[in-house]
């Protein structure tokens, strides 16, 4: 289901990376973690969204809970 140009990749895959922030060297937040892949064109590894595609719809976000961009529901596991 995603489809994210531009989704940062990491490596050794973590299960306790989903919502954990993804920082620079610098201390700047670069993604979210969203999930774990087990190989899927490449090594395995976590995939983090990254922060530039949360911040035009964080003001949204956190009024409605989601985003009029996407009315699908979703489950989250962990």
């Amino acid at each position: 289901e995603y489809h994210i140009e531009g989704a940062l990749f990491t490596t050794p895959p973590r299960r306790d990376h989903s919502g954990a922030g993804l920082f620079s060297l610098r201390g700047e937040l670069m993604g979210i973690g969203s999930l774990v892949l087990a190989g899927a064109g490449g090594a395995p590894g976590n995939m983090f969204v990254p922060v530039d595609l949360l911040r035009p719809i964080l003001a949204e976000l956190l009024q409605r809970g989601r985003s009029r961009a996407s009315e699908r529901a979703w489950l989250g596991l962990n």
